[in-house]
């Protein structure tokens, strides 16, 4: 029966596991897990760069899901509700340990530069290229980035999460976006 439950895990709406998981039915709980435990996974290990440490801060962030169900508000999906928990909880981690860049918590000027106002080459933009590109920057340049890029943060939301200011957020941001340029760039003209 468990396995089957497990196998038809995506044909039982978010509301109806939710609601289940509320009754305290450890198999819907299960269910959640299994649903949303690699996206999860994969915004945990963007921030903190550690296999080993994503898996933990996902187990953490499931476990404060799950103690705060109750709280979820149906008026915004499920998935966005325990990724901000899993992106704090991640975040929690960085700060802990402390492994924030120091320019994080400094003031930067903003760049005169507008964000759409970089130019890359659209032969340049290959997947693994740009995976690569990210790995190669200093960690506050790529957290903000990935946060902005892939998390699709706002800055004020990034400045919040990092307590920096929405200027730096900003800042930190175009200067990533011109350092991956420069290293693809780069890297086009040595390969």
């Amino acid at each position: 029966m468990k396995k089957n439950l497990l196998e038809n895990k995506d044909a039982i709406s978010d509301e109806e596991l939710i609601r289940k998981c509320l009754e305290n039915n450890e198999k819907y709980c299960e269910m959640i897990y299994y649903r949303y435990r690699k996206q999860m996974f994969q915004s945990a290990y963007r921030i903190l760069r550690d296999e080993n440490i994503a898996l933990d801060a996902v187990q953490d962030s499931f476990i404060k899901a799950f103690e705060h169900l109750k709280e979820y508000k149906a008026d915004s999906e499920f998935a966005f509700w325990l990724k901000r928990i899993t992106i704090n909880t991640s975040l929690n981690i960085l700060k802990k340990e402390k492994r924030f860049i120091g320019f994080l918590n400094e003031e930067a000027e903003l760049s005169d530069m507008e964000e759409n106002e970089l130019d890359i080459d659209t032969n340049l933009l290959q997947i693994d290229a740009i995976k690569k590109a990210i790995e190669k920057l200093p960690k506050g340049y790529s957290l903000i980035f990935q946060l902005k890029l892939f998390e699709g943060l706002e800055h004020s939301e990034i400045a919040d999460y990092l307590q920096i200011s929405e200027s730096t957020s900003k800042t930190q941001y175009r200067k990533a976006k011109q350092k991956i340029v420069e290293i693809l760039k780069s890297e086009k003209n040595n390969g």
